[in-house]
């Protein structure tokens, strides 16, 4: 018993628990008009700085549950909970102020197949989980050249909300984006 225990505390200190758990990504996306800092409490903790109409990623955070504490200047202006998922993006959308798109981009790679193919839009929520995996973040540029596979390649895209009724507006929005 003793030992089991003296395991479980030893794995889960450090760095052991992103090799327990697995790591994600967190993107939060401030679409407000002020900035806002955000304390990331969890597996991992740290504090995110996000200006206004910017996102800021935060790569190899350790899967699991997460508080996320919004805070304008010195006020808390709210509390969310979420999952983060190894392996996966998780988009925490500062006042739901943002609209999101899931599209895949190999189209851009090859001849004959569309640069950008709309899979799945995401309106105003707090959280999204996108339970595909991403090659291309949230204000990241794609690749020059695609990475090799047979499947789709995923870019997940802030897109004006006014769009996101449209599925070829979206699209081309998504084509313009460099």
């Amino acid at each position: 018993m003793r030992t089991t225990l003296a395991l479980v505390l030893f794995a889960t200190a450090g760095g052991c628990s992103a090799q327990l758990y697995g790591t994600g990504t967190l993107y939060v996306w401030n679409g407000t008009d002020q900035a806002v800092e955000v304390h990331v409490e969890g597996r991992t903790t740290t504090d995110v700085a996000v200006r206004p109409q910017s996102g800021t990623a935060v790569r190899e955070i350790v899967a699991g549950p997460y508080q996320l504490l919004v805070k304008r200047g010195a006020a808390v202006a709210g509390v969310v909970g979420t999952e983060v998922t190894a392996e996966r993006l998780t988009v925490f959308n500062v006042d739901a102020a943002g609209c999101f798109a899931r599209v895949d981009i190999a189209g851009m790679y090859s001849r004959g197949k569309p640069p950008v193919e709309l899979k799945q839009v995401y309106p105003k929520d707090a959280v999204l989980s996108i339970p595909e995996e991403i090659g291309v973040l949230p204000g990241e540029r794609p690749p020059t050249t695609r990475p090799r596979s047979g499947f789709g390649f995923f870019r997940v895209i802030v897109v004006p909300c006014d769009i996101v009724n449209d599925d070829w507006k979206v699209e081309d929005f998504a084509k313009n984006l460099k």
